[in-house]
């Protein structure tokens, strides 16, 4: 039976029209009767639908005032939710196949308002370029304004596509390996992070402004605050946890004494804070600063708000700038560099602000002049974006192989030498500075190496509840569900570009590698994703890449920084705090990647990790059927051993067979190309038990809708757990309304993955061909700063007014 939809007239008729078409063409050759007979069938089928229109307006009714706006927001949401995948090269899955469920439920529930959580096109708007920053503007200078990643990355777009379109720029790539990037552009921390949250201090007197003692702790904190007159920093709740600083001096003093733990922390602030002015040489002026200056992690445990305090006063006015950015767009790159002569950020230095409002003065577009003349200058990111993919030059990258092999001496330990002898013999000044700091780290990690002293090298934010941030772009604890799924999706999708476009060898592993074995994302209930990558890549990421921000500018506004740690020839457990190699950082928030180098060492496995399957390999090769599991175990009978067996480890005893790594194969993963281990059921059954089971805690995998459930909403009786509900009801439950609009955001993606999964074994050529034809899917989820915007009811809006805070200095 033919099924339609209600829809507006306009679009009804359009919609009647196609389907009736559709319809015909498939089925009129099938007919049991005449042909002549089945298209005066459809053409009574489409009077009897045009009569109940024209019923319906011969009453004065509106005919739309029927469908509220359910059908207006489900025909757009549909063609959003449904065009992501190419299942051109699948012969059992048709387009009607896939539409019952999303159709049935668009029809059925309102998600009015709620299509930005799923719609991932970068929005438009204009960020108006505030009064000050016109060249004759009599306006006063603010000391801070308000943070926009549209404004930032808007008006560097265009400074680049300049230098870019520059009649002296040689031809070619923006990137020369020698001498590194061609093109250079000014930076500041504070136009690529929001430190707005320094307004108050910097805008203080010198004299008022707080000293190191008066951020030692919340309670000291909010004294001082209130003493000149502002808010306390952390407000009255519920939860203790959150109102002084009883929590860390109870847990303290169960080991030392008041007395003792305040030296501590004092020596500790003496080591990592001062006061500007004490210094001669800083970076910023001290009547520029917060009034103190933090320059590393103070490690003492606080409240969330003063610790993230502690890293935007860092970045403000002690962090180095990174060493390069990396953007992405299309299956093109370039690196930027940076100027190390220019440090002033525009709100301090307006040249760049001000050519680009004498361009915009310039253009001979009437739409930009007609805004102009409306609102004043503006920012119009996207149209810069447009711009930047348009002049970038260089070789497109083709595509990814479906499968990659993985030579074995990708896994040595010496796989740095030649690099780092080539580096050794070139002058200082001859160097790059990324070679410099490669060189530098390497020497240094083979120090310490030697004197069995290698200290922790990442740090992470010190509070109560948390410790997975990176202190130095810790904000807040992201509690909404929904920001962690679109900042680990957007971060994730930007790594695997990354290292995609410089032909980088990585793929994802432990958590995340079960994670994807599921629906092809990952888990709800994760913060943290995890990459395993070969010994050899991750030396070639820290001499090309270490430090550099990098950014998608086809996924969103975030920029992320990769950090390599100093001490990656150590490639044995060690004392333990160095477990991570590297991380991605999303420096809007401090969440990250772990990224892992996996090499052929002297380690044995330990116990826990000696499985029936590592066993039975040991057997295979007439080897003994066990280690010497004690602490002593001669690192060369180890080394030997694992030659033989060609296991390879990351220096948390995770072991990995090169049979089950090489060749990888590429899938989807949150929606992008990714490389997972050839065998990666032995790699997860070895890894994890019950890798298969689909529940976990009270979350249970519904394959239906292809999601994980909280199954306590349900009240479910224990014998219940684990039964497959009927989804269409589940979905229709008001409860689970976070559940509708997560199915709807990757149901085609999902989709994908289960097909993808039923196949695997089955048919490997098709699976081949439905994962080579899905390699640039868009994005299933919205900009981070566009769904803060949501949340704060300003979506809606077609420009921005970028707020400022002014100075009370006299």
């Amino acid at each position: 039976m033919l099924k339609h939809r209600l829809l507006s007239r306009g679009e009804c008729r359009a919609s009647i029209f196609k389907v009736t078409v559709h319809w015909s063409i498939r089925n009129i050759k099938r007919c049991k009767i005449t042909h002549l007979t089945c298209l005066v069938l459809t053409l009574y089928y489409l009077y009897l639908c045009s009569h109940k229109l024209h019923s319906l307006g011969a009453k004065g009714e509106d005919p739309d005032a029927h469908l509220g706006t359910t059908a207006e927001v489900s025909s757009r949401d549909y063609t959003l939710l449904t065009k992501r995948v190419n299942w051109g090269t699948v012969t059992d899955i048709k387009a009607e196949s896939l539409e019952p469920l999303i159709t049935q439920l668009l029809n059925e529930r309102d998600t009015t308002g709620k299509e930005w959580l799923y719609n991932s096109e970068i929005g438009h708007k204009n960020i108006v370029i505030p009064d000050f920053y016109q060249p004759k503007s009599k306006s006063k200078n603010p000391i801070m304004q308000s943070y926009d990643p549209r404004f930032t990355l808007g008006i560097y777009l265009h400074y680049i596509n300049k230098q870019l379109l520059s009649p002296q720029r040689k031809r070619g790539s923006a990137f020369s390996q020698r001498k590194g990037p061609e093109i250079t552009i000014p930076f500041h921390w504070l136009e690529w992070v929001d430190l707005s949250a320094l307004g108050d201090y910097l805008s203080l007197p010198l004299e008022k402004k707080p000293t190191c003692v008066d951020v030692r702790g919340t309670l000291s904190h909010n004294k001082y605050r209130e003493s000149i007159g502002l808010e306390t920093l952390e407000k009255p709740a519920p939860d203790i946890l959150f109102l002084e600083n009883r929590v860390f001096a109870k847990d303290l003093s169960l080991e030392v004494d008041e007395r003792y733990r305040k030296v501590v922390e004092m020596i500790l602030l003496s080591l990592n804070c001062y006061r500007p002015e004490t210094r001669k040489g800083g970076v910023v002026p001290p009547e520029f600063t917060p009034g103190f200056q933090i320059q590393g992690n103070i490690f003492i445990r606080n409240m969330p708000s003063l610790v993230s305090l502690h890293g935007k006063t860092y970045l403000f006015a002690s962090a180095p700038s990174p060493s390069q950015i990396v953007m992405l767009a299309g299956n093109l790159a370039i690196v930027v560099g940076i100027d190390p002569t220019k440090t002033d950020p525009m709100l301090f230095d307006h040249a760049i602000v001000e050519d680009y409002i004498a361009d915009q003065n310039k253009s001979s577009d009437k739409v930009v002049a007609k805004t102009v003349k409306s609102i004043g200058n503006f920012v119009d990111v996207k149209s810069e974006i447009l711009k930047f993919k348009a002049v970038m030059k260089g070789k497109p990258s083709s595509a990814l192989p479906f499968k990659k092999s993985v030579p074995q001496k990708s896994f040595q330990q010496e796989c740095y030498q030649h690099d780092f002898g080539r580096i050794s013999k070139l002058p200082p000044k001859a160097r790059t500075p990324l070679e410099s700091s490669y060189y530098s780290a390497i020497q240094r990690s083979l120090e310490v190496q030697e004197e069995n002293a290698v200290p922790k090298y990442f740090s992470e934010a010190n509070t109560p509840t948390i410790s997975h941030y990176d202190w130095r772009f810790y904000d807040r604890e992201i509690s909404d569900r929904n920001e962690q799924r679109i900042i680990m999706h957007h971060m994730v999708r930007t790594w695997l570009k990354f290292t995609g476009e410089f032909g980088l060898t990585t793929w994802i592993a432990h958590g995340s590698l079960l994670s994807w074995y599921w629906n092809g994302k990952t888990f709800p209930w994760d913060i943290d994703i995890d990459v395993q990558m070969p010994l050899a890549d991750l030396h070639t990421m820290a001499l090309k890449f270490n430090q550099s921000l990098i950014m998608g500018l086809d996924e969103d506004f975030s920029s992320y920084f990769l950090d390599i740690g100093t001490y990656i020839t150590e490639r044995i457990h060690g004392n333990g705090t160095n477990n991570i190699d590297a991380r991605l950082i999303h420096t809007g928030s401090g969440m990250f990647i772990d990224i892992t180098g996996v090499a052929l060492t002297e380690t044995a496995a330990v116990k826990n990790m000696y499985t029936p399957y590592m066993m039975q390999e040991f057997l295979n090769l007439n080897l003994p059927g066990s280690y010497d599991f004690n602490d002593d175990s001669d690192p060369a009978v180890a080394l030997e051993t694992n030659t033989k067996l060609q296991v390879y480890n990351d220096r948390n005893y995770h072991m990995l067979f090169h049979k089950d790594i090489s060749p990888l194969r590429m899938t989807i993963f949150e929606g992008t190309p990714a490389y997972i281990p050839c065998n990666f059921l032995a790699v997860l059954n070895n890894e994890y038990d019950g890798a298969t089971t689909p529940t976990y805690l009270d979350i249970m995998y519904q394959p239906k809708i292809r999601e994980w459930v909280d199954m306590w909403k349900l009240h479910l009786k224990n014998q219940d757990r684990g039964k497959d509900l009927n989804t269409v009801d589940l979905l229709r439950d008001a409860r689970y309304e976070d559940v509708f609009i997560e199915a709807l955001a990757t149901y085609d993606a999902t989709r994908l993955h289960e097909h993808e999964m039923k196949q695997i074994d089955v048919n490997e050529l098709e699976v081949e061909q439905l994962i080579m034809a899905n390699q640039r899917m868009k994005p299933s989820r919205s900009d981070l700063f566009a769904y803060r915007e949501s949340q704060a009811g300003r979506w809606a809006q077609d420009a921005v007014q970028l707020e400022l805070v002014y100075s009370v200095q006299e």
